[in-house]
Formats: C-alpha cells, structure tokens, sequence
C-alpha cells in the first residue's frame, strides 16, 4: 500500500489512538487516516533526536510568516463555521477537525510574538 509519506516502510502501530478516539471516529477509518497523516508530518519516528536534527530544515522568517497568515485565515473560517458560517469547504467539520487548524495557528503565532509564553499568546480572529 501506498501512504502519505511516499515511503515504503509498514505503517507504525496506533492502536493506541483508536482505543483514545470516542465512539464513530474512533473507527478503522479514522486510524487509517490519523496514520498517514502522522507518518506523512512526523516521518522518522523511530529516530533519536540527533538524527531528527541533523535532517532538519529550518524555514525562512518569511516562509513562516506567510504560513501563520494561512492559518490565521484557515482558524477564523473555522470560528466562523462553529458560529454557523458557510465558510469550511464541504466535508470539513469545524468541531472536529478545527482543532488542529488552531493547534498549528496556536504554534505558529506563538513562534513570531518573541517573549510571549504559550498561554498568552493572542489567537483572536
């Protein structure tokens, strides 16, 4: 089989993230995905943190900039859906898949406000 990560190592084992998931998307189809989207984004896992190191690559200031925007946009369509608006495309749900929209918004805002700690970090839409 084919995943996201274009590799052609086994899937890792999450079962552990069925057995966390309540009721209907705590099904075989949402491991499948939450696997390939964490292989895709964390690929390596089984690596130590030398390795992840020496194999990063930082973006530039204005590469995270435009991206905290994208995501600034993507979180206030998201708080607009969950007040009702038709602003998620089709097939998004803003309740349960908002929360990673604003886990990487959270990150990204965190990252260019310098001497701000996490839980101030200011998430207004």
């Amino acid at each position: 089989a084919r995943y996201l990560s274009n590799t052609a190592e086994k899937p890792r084992d999450f079962e552990f993230l069925k057995k966390q998931l309540p009721g209907e998307i705590g099904g075989y189809a949402w491991l499948r995905i939450s696997q390939a989207i964490i292989c895709s984004f964390l690929p390596g896992l089984d690596a130590t943190i030398e390795q992840l190191v020496e194999k990063a690559e930082p973006r530039t200031l204005e590469d995270v900039i435009a991206m905290e925007y994208r995501f600034y946009c993507a979180h206030n369509a998201v708080v607009s859906a969950q007040l009702g608006g038709d602003t998620v495309p089709a097939g998004f749900h803003p309740l349960l898949h908002g929360g990673a929209v604003h886990e990487r918004r959270h990150s990204l805002t965190w990252c260019l406000s310098p001497g701000v700690i996490w839980s101030d970090t200011d998430l207004n839409t």
